[in-house]
């Protein structure tokens, strides 16, 4: 019985541990993973150098957000030009050529940096020029999976690049922030434009990736048209990136952590590297328990719990956060109460009628009593005020 337990707990655990069959099965796979893990690492810490640098140059959250708002230009940029050539050249040059730009575009970062104090609208180029080159590498990479691996071990393929996302998401800006802090953020860029060398010595190593045969023959204008009628035809990659693109702006307040870690967690960089690396710890979790993704059959109902529990999470560290605001406001307010002359008068009195009872309290019984019928017979207060303002001997009669 003890042997056969074990075996459904070990059956059990196969079921929802990670899969990592396309590794196993696949030399190509095994090599873009691989210089996508390091590639990616070393992005982590440029992206956080880019806030670092820009909170430390203008001290705005505004200018912070318009970085983001520059890389999502960039990104959405990058998306229509890409939809018009990727379906007809070789994605493996595609991730060769991506790479040698992404390391000249983290070149000029780590050269302004150097030199000096860098002009902010430098920065926001070279950032949206890395989100727009991303936004083409990331679209041939992912078309390259199928096949890559096959059909079959796509959703394990696909788990093992969230497995990846998550674990540079959670190890890079951790390790950036410590290093900027010690050091400064050209260390950060230099650091990025050297691992940009393990995914273009990986795109070199595999075999061609020359379009398939029944690739669609148009380009240009008429290839993004085709992109935007195929996302119309089919609602569940309408809703995906409906729900991805709100989960991006109202789920990530990336431009405010520069800011939280010196306002609100009073430190320094290191702590800007740690904000950024926590939302992965969640998803990294999950991914490493996704081998049940591969037998989903409703990946619709998936996503919509996936973005409830999500922003249900959201929501709640909001609510805690507005009543911690509301109770430190009350302390201040307590605060300045008691530092008020009001206050200190109030106290004053308090103290003087608390005197009075225990004067009252140490009189003996008879005393006590004698004192209570003698305010019964003045009365409540103001009675005598009244009693003396009727004539003496004269009833009060009632008109």
């Amino acid at each position: 019985m003890a042997r056969t337990g074990d075996g459904r707990v070990r059956a059990g655990l196969r079921r929802i541990a990670l899969d990592v069959t396309p590794l196993r099965v696949s030399r190509d796979f095994r090599l873009v993973w691989t210089g996508v893990f390091v590639s990616e690492l070393g992005y982590q810490f440029t992206r956080v150098a880019l806030y670092v640098q820009v909170y430390a140059l203008t001290s705005s959250t505004f200018m912070v957000g318009l970085l983001g708002l520059a890389g999502f230009v960039g990104q959405v940029a990058g998306a229509l030009t890409g939809a018009s050539f990727i379906d007809t050249y070789d994605r493996r040059r595609i991730l060769v050529w991506s790479q040698v730009l992404l390391a000249i575009l983290a070149g000029v970062l780590l050269a302004t940096t150097i030199a000096g104090r860098p002009p902010i609208g430098v920065l926001f180029a070279v950032n949206g020029a890395m989100w727009f080159v991303g936004a083409i590498e990331s679209p041939a990479r992912s078309a390259m999976t199928a096949r890559l691996v096959g059909i079959e071990l796509v959703p394990s393929a696909l788990t093992l690049y969230q497995v990846l996302w998550q674990t540079v998401q959670i190890v890079g800006p951790a390790l950036a922030g410590v290093l900027i802090a010690a050091t400064s953020p050209s260390w950060a860029y230099g650091v990025d434009l050297v691992t940009y060398a393990a995914l273009f010595v990986a795109a070199l190593a595999m075999h061609p990736m020359p379009p398939e045969h029944d690739a669609p023959a148009a380009g240009g204008v008429a290839a993004i048209r085709e992109g935007f009628g195929h996302v119309r035809r089919h609602r569940l990659l309408q809703s995906t990136f409906a729900i991805d693109l709100v989960a991006m702006i109202f789920g990530m307040p990336a431009a405010l952590f520069p800011a939280l870690a010196v306002t609100q967690f009073h430190r320094g960089v290191a702590v800007v590297g740690l904000l950024f690396a926590a939302p992965a710890v969640g998803a990294l979790l999950q991914a490493l328990a996704g081998g049940w993704t591969r037998r989903v059959r409703r990946q619709g109902e998936v996503v919509v719990w996936a973005v409830v529990l999500a922003f249900g999470g959201l929501a709640a560290w909001g609510w805690r956060s507005l009543r911690r605001r509301k109770l430190r406001e009350d302390f201040r307010a307590s605060a300045r109460w008691q530092q008020s002359d009001d206050f200190k008068t109030k106290h004053r009195l308090d103290s003087a009628l608390s005197e009075l009872r225990e004067l009252r309290d140490a009189l003996p019984p008879s005393e006590r009593l004698r004192i209570e019928r003698r305010k019964q017979a003045l009365g409540p207060p103001g009675g005598n005020e009244r009693r003396k303002g009727r004539p003496r001997g004269r009833p009060d009669q009632s008109p």
